[in-house]
C-alpha cells in the first residue's frame, strides 16, 4: 500500500506527464530540453516522464532528431472522445474524400475560449502530410482555421468564443452565427488572413512548410472551420486553386448536410 507521500509524487508525475502530452498536443515536436522549458521542470526528470510515456504509447520519437511527438495512444484517446461529436459524423466522409483526392491533410477545427481545438483530421495517401493532430489546440492567430473562426467571431460581435463545456439549453438564443450577408461583408472589408484569389483565409505554419487554407462552416448553433495543409510538393498556383476550390465546396456540403439532418455543434 501506498503511503501518502508516495500517492502525492505519483499524483504529481501524472499532473506532469499529461502536462507534458498537452504540450505536445499543441506545439510539438519537441526536444527534450523545450518541453522541460515549457512545463517548467528539470530536464532530467522531462526526460524520465517522457520515457515512461514512450512505453505507453502517449509520446512517441517523431521523425526529426532528438524530438517527440503525441503518440498513438494520445491521438486514439482524442479521437474517440471527439468522434461523439455529432457533426463530426456528417463532416468525417467528405473530408476523407478531400483529403484522399489532393494527397492533403484536411481538420475539422472549433473555437475554446481564445482557441481553436481541433476536432477530427484526415489525411491523404503520403504519410506525414499535415501538421494538426485531433485535440490539439492553437491560439486563433496561429492556424488558418482559427483565422476563419476569429474572422467570424468578429462578424458576430463575440471577440471571445464558447468553450466545449458552454452548452446550450433548448429554446436558448444563440450568439449570433454569420450569414451570407456577413460572408459577403467579409469580402468586401477582408482580415489580412483572407486570400481574395482563393476565397478563403491562409496561414503559411513555418515549422511544418505547409501552407493552411481555411474556410468556415456555419452551422445552427456554432461557426466551425474546416482546414486543408498543403505541404510544399502542393503548394503550385494552379494545384493550390484547385484545392482552395475543393475545400469550399466540401465546407459547403457540410453545412448543407448537418442543416438537412438538423445537426448541433453542442447537441448532447
Amino acid at each position: 500500500m501506498l503511503t501518502k507521500t508516495e500517492a502525492g509524487g505519483n499524483t504529481v508525475a501524472l499532473q506532469n506527464g499529461l502536462a507534458l502530452v498537452q504540450i505536445l498536443c499543441n506545439e510539438g515536436p519537441l526536444t527534450i530540453k523545450e518541453m522541460a522549458q515549457r512545463a517548467d521542470l528539470r530536464e532530467n526528470m522531462t526526460a524520465r516522464l517522457v520515457k515512461t510515456l514512450e512505453m505507453q504509447g502517449f509520446v512517441e520519437p517523431a521523425r526529426f532528431a532528438e524530438r517527440y511527438q503525441c503518440g498513438r495512444t494520445a491521438t486514439a484517446l482524442a479521437q474517440a472522445f471527439f468522434a461523439h461529436t455529432p457533426i463530426v459524423g456528417v463532416a468525417h466522409p467528405i473530408m476523407q474524400s478531400l483529403a484522399g483526392a489532393h494527397d492533403i491533410a484536411v481538420a475539422l477545427a472549433a473555437p475554446h475560449g481564445d482557441n481553436a481545438i481541433c476536432l477530427m483530421v484526415c489525411r491523404g495517401q503520403t504519410p506525414g502530410t499535415g501538421h494538426a493532430r485531433a485535440g490539439s489546440t492553437t491560439t486563433m492567430d496561429r492556424s488558418a482555421a482559427g483565422q476563419a473562426l476569429l474572422a467570424s467571431l468578429r462578424l458576430s460581435g463575440n471577440e471571445t468564443a464558447p468553450s466545449l463545456s458552454d452548452q446550450i439549453a433548448p429554446g436558448q438564443a444563440a450568439h449570433h452565427i454569420p450569414s451570407t450577408g456577413d460572408t459577403a461583408l467579409l469580402a468586401e472589408r477582408p482580415p489580412r488572413s483572407f486570400d481574395r484569389s482563393f476565397g478563403c483565409h491562409r496561414f503559411e505554419h513555418l515549422e511544418s512548410g505547409c501552407l493552411l487554407l481555411a474556410t468556415p462552416i456555419h452551422l445552427v448553433d456554432a461557426t466551425l472551420a474546416l482546414e486543408v495543409a498543403l505541404p510544399p510538393r502542393a503548394q503550385s498556383p494552379l494545384r493550390t486553386d484547385n484545392i482552395a476550390r475543393s475545400l469550399l465546396a466540401a465546407a459547403s456540403l457540410i453545412e448543407q448536410k448537418a442543416a438537412a439532418a438538423g445537426i448541433r455543434y453542442l447537441d448532447e
